[in-house]
């Protein structure tokens, strides 16, 4: 995660804080939310604390934008199995883009919770 000075460009800015954070692949897309809400407010933190002494760094390397999730997005293939679409059905948002797939002309839907302990 990277908090960069805001630029004409895209991703272009100079950097003046990153993290990073390890996630271990069951996380579903409203931990995953979580955590980088978290790990978000911790730079901003950081930011503010040190404002204004605060030194940046040029970016190097190629820019980097991710393009818009849309529901299509999330269709799954109904010839692979679970495990091998998992990734891609745990990042689905279960309300706004849920996994789905057609089967003899119909649109199914899955939702996928975790088992509360």
């Amino acid at each position: 995660m990277s908090l960069i000075k805001a630029a004409k460009e895209v991703d272009a800015g100079p950097i003046y804080f990153q993290n990073s954070f390890v996630l271990n692949g069951t996380e579903l897309s409203d931990e995953i939310r979580d955590i980088q809400g978290i790990q978000l407010l911790n730079i901003i933190k950081k930011f503010l604390i040190k404002y204004p002494n605060i030194k940046s760094k040029k970016q190097i390397g190629k820019d980097n934008f991710n393009k818009r999730r849309h529901p299509k997005d999330s269709q799954l293939d109904i010839n692979k199995t679970i495990k091998q679409q998992f990734n891609h059905i745990r990042i689905n948002d279960n309300e706004l883009y849920p996994s789905f797939f057609y089967y003899k002309g119909q649109k199914y839907i899955i939702k996928v919770f975790k088992e509360k302990k």
